[in-house]
């Protein structure tokens, strides 16, 4: 062995690999009076086009969620305030909440505690319900469709509510795990509205105000929602039973097939059949 090879492995055993654990952080709610104001801008994405503040029952703060727009790509980016476990003051981190994180709307929430709810995919859209129909409490969970399982919906206890989910495949999935997890957490009725046929793909409620709805036409929407259907038990040819439900491979197969969503279809498959029903 030569052994003025610095890459040799150390005699006697194998080479260790040296690790760095990142530095932990507790994140810092609700976030003090007296912290310093968020930054304003992104090192690398820059300006936000779009700010979003979370905050709790009382109106208090929690972080922020930005979006980012460059070109053709949108970006998000959670904002929350932690202090290092070590010591040391808190600061501003792109970091989200651990696990449990909050709803976007729980202050509204509070103040219409009998009011029914409407479970949105992104803030955007959380406030153009909210804009929409005033007479209900808009909310959504943080970090995009596939992080539904990370947030507390705990406050959806004793509420009815509605899915309003994007209308694509991840948006099917959004809609089943948050029904799932709000039936869970005691909501009194759990629904899925299903996007108007011929809605072009990943169209929503901000679409749907965009589009010039108002509340009379927003809520005879909302009234064609079809209760949710949790996973069912379905006994095989060997006797065992098991449970069944919905996967993402179903969503993808009814987006593209044109089926699914309670009879949404897709632009595409409404060019193939010629069928064209959009609401208006």
């Amino acid at each position: 062995m030569n052994n003025n090879d610095p890459f040799a492995p150390v005699a006697g055993g194998r080479a260790q690999k040296t690790t760095e654990s990142k530095p932990t952080r507790t994140t810092v709610v609700p976030v003090p009076a007296d912290a310093p104001p968020p930054p304003e801008s992104h090192p690398k994405l820059g300006k936000p086009t779009a700010r979003w503040c979370y905050t709790d029952a009382g109106g208090a703060t929690l972080g922020f969620v930005l979006r980012f727009d460059a070109a053709d790509d949108k970006q998000f980016r959670p904002l929350t305030y932690a202090r290092p476990e070590t010591g040391g003051s808190p600061v501003w981190r792109w970091e989200s909440w651990p696990p449990q994180r909050p709803l976007y709307g729980l202050d509204s929430l509070a103040q219409h505690p009998d009011a029914a709810v409407v479970v949105t995919e992104g803030e955007k859209a959380a406030d153009a319900t909210a804009h929409l129909l005033p007479g209900l409490v808009a909310v959504t969970s943080p970090n995009g469709s596939k992080s539904a399982g990370k947030a507390d919906w705990a406050p959806l206890r004793g509420r009815a509510v509605t899915v309003w989910p994007d209308a694509d495949a991840p948006g099917l999935e959004f809609a089943h795990q948050v029904a799932k997890l709000a039936t869970a957490a005691g909501a009194v009725s759990v629904a899925i509205v299903s996007p108007p046929a011929n809605s072009k793909v990943g169209w929503d409620a901000a679409d749907a105000l965009a589009d010039g709805w108002d509340e009379v036409h927003t809520a005879a929407f909302i009234a064609t929602a079809k209760p949710y259907m949790p996973a069912r038990l379905a006994t095989g040819k060997t006797g065992v039973t098991t449970e069944t439900q919905n996967t993402t491979a179903d969503a993808d197969a009814a987006h593209q097939g044109g089926g699914g969503w309670f009879g949404w279809q897709s632009p595409q498959a409404h060019a193939a059949t010629g069928r064209v029903d959009r609401m208006h």
